[in-house]
């Protein structure tokens, strides 16, 4: 295998990875239930008006106005900003509490990061107080030996890497 036809391979498998991922959106609740109605045989009493109500209630309460309170979360929330290193405590209306620092900032919502690669994006409106800026030295203790770890691990495989690349190039290895 030449090492053009290797690097065609891995950009066509790439680029066919990323549109499987893309193509695996589902249609939201409220169009499945309105291709349902399009369907004369899902018109039929069997097919559970309350659920079709109920999914049509929570498809809008979800694209509801923002309340007062919920515009004073966002205000707080970009009075703090865009940083990964001020870390702050997020309180949800589910009794959960997240520590991270804040990612982006949208009307509708926030991005809080957790650990290294984790992200968690929080509405408003499931807030139960704005955030308030926190000292972590816990999370920044261990965001740190996480990437040690990272580093480390690809630090071991470099030699690896090293030595195979140069033989997949030209053609030593073959598949």
């Amino acid at each position: 295998m030449t090492t053009r036809s290797f690097l065609i391979l891995i950009l066509l498998s790439l680029s066919l990875g990323a549109s499987l991922v893309r193509g695996q959106d589902r249609p939201s609740p409220t169009q499945e239930a309105f291709a349902d109605l399009s369907n004369p045989a899902a018109a039929t009493p069997s097919a559970h008006p309350k659920d079709f109500l109920r999914e049509r209630f929570y498809a809008s309460a979800k694209s509801r106005p923002l309340m007062p309170e919920d515009i004073s979360a966002r205000e707080a929330v970009r009075a703090l900003g865009v940083d990964r290193h001020r870390f702050v405590r997020v309180q949800l209306n589910d009794g959960s509490t997240l520590t991270g620092g804040i990612l982006s900032i949208t009307d509708q919502q926030f991005t809080v990061s957790q650990g290294i690669l984790d992200e968690t994006t929080i509405r408003y409106s499931s807030l139960k107080r704005p955030p308030q800026p926190t000292l972590a030295p816990a999370e920044h203790w261990e965001n740190g030996l996480k990437w040690t770890g990272l580093v480390a691990l690809c630090v071991a495989l470099s030699p690896v890497a090293i030595v195979l690349l140069p033989l997949l190039f030209t053609g030593v290895i073959a598949d």
